[in-house]
Formats: structure tokens, C-alpha cells, sequence
């Protein structure tokens, strides 16, 4: 899946790998270097790895935590620098009511399918050999629409980038 980053359209499989793993050192070594005190920066691209890996599941942060190397205070502070340079989003599980939306587990999805890709090590050949792939990377597009659980509500979902993010 090539993703949505303008600079990998029309790349092959094997250079889209190579721009997203630079892409990724630089978010994470100049980005997130910036503005965190983080003493284990060098486990961020494992962490996005292995939520690339759980997208589309629910998020049990124990596990997620152990397989990271990361006591849990730490997994949530380093997912927050992930989701504050938008590699990830939490979002909450879906449910018609409000109540039950906010007591379910949520999931954690990396923001670009292309990035999720080279993350998972899934190219065109692959999918096309297992097509069990798609399904948690094309959820995490559809998660990116989903309205917010309102009882009796319907109102147009609207995607406003922060002033910040406009910005740049």
C-alpha cells in the first residue's frame, strides 16, 4: 500500500521502504528529540512497529508495554509523542452508546497506510498473496471518518487539521 505522503507516490515498493525508514529517523530523532526529554528514543520506531502490528485490535497496553521494552507509565508518555507528531491515533472504540464507547478497549492505528505497510514489511506481493492484510490497514482509513458516537444525532463529519498543522 503506497499511503498518502506525496513524496512516495510513483515509487517502487523497494524506495517507498527506504523514504519511510528516513522519514521515520527523522520524525523521531529531530521531531520528537525537540520537544521530549525521552531517554529511549531508539525504541519509538519499535513502538510504531508493533502498533502497526496491533492496528485494528484493541489495545491492551500491558502486553503492548512488554513487547516494547517499556514499563507502562512509559508507553503512554511515548505514545503520546507519537500521536503528537501524528505516526499515531488513538481512537476510542466504536459503540452506538456513549456509555459503552467510553468502557470498551481502544485501538491504536499508525496515521498512513503506506507507513503501516513498510512498517509490517506488507508490498503489493505480499497482499496479493494474503489479502488478510487489508483488512486492519484499510480500517485504520475508515477510523479517520467514523463520527463520534452521538444518540440520536447525524451530523457531517468534518476534518479540521490544527493551526499548527496548517501552518507548516
Amino acid at each position: 500500500m503506497v499511503g498518502g505522503y506525496p513524496e512516495v507516490q510513483g515509487l517502487p515498493d523497494s524506495a517507498r521502504r527506504v523514504w519511510h525508514d528516513a522519514y521515520l529517523s527523522t520524525v523521531v530523532q529531530r521531531d520528537v528529540a525537540a520537544f521530549s526529554d525521552a531517554r529511549k528514543l531508539h525504541l519509538l520506531p519499535r513502538l510504531l512497529g508493533l502498533a502497526a502490528a496491533r492496528s485494528a485490535q484493541p489495545l491492551v497496553k500491558n502486553d503492548l508495554a512488554r513487547d516494547a521494552g517499556l514499563h507502562a507509565v512509559t508507553l503512554d508518555e511515548y505514545l503520546g509523542y507519537l500521536e503528537t507528531v501524528f505516526l499515531v491515533r488513538t481512537v476510542q472504540a466504536w459503540a452506538s452508546s456513549p456509555t459503552t464507547a467510553r468502557t470498551r478497549t481502544p485501538k491504536v492505528h499508525v496515521t498512513d497506510t503506506g507507513l503501516a505497510s513498510a512498517l509490517l514489511g506488507i508490498d503489493a506481493d505480499r497482499l496479493a498473496r494474503d489479502p488478510s492484510h487489508a483488512g486492519p490497514l484499510l480500517e485504520l482509513r475508515g477510523e479517520r471518518t467514523r463520527p463520534p458516537a452521538r444518540r440520536g444525532r447525524r451530523h457531517p463529519v468534518r476534518a479540521v487539521a490544527p493551526a499548527d498543522a496548517r501552518r507548516a
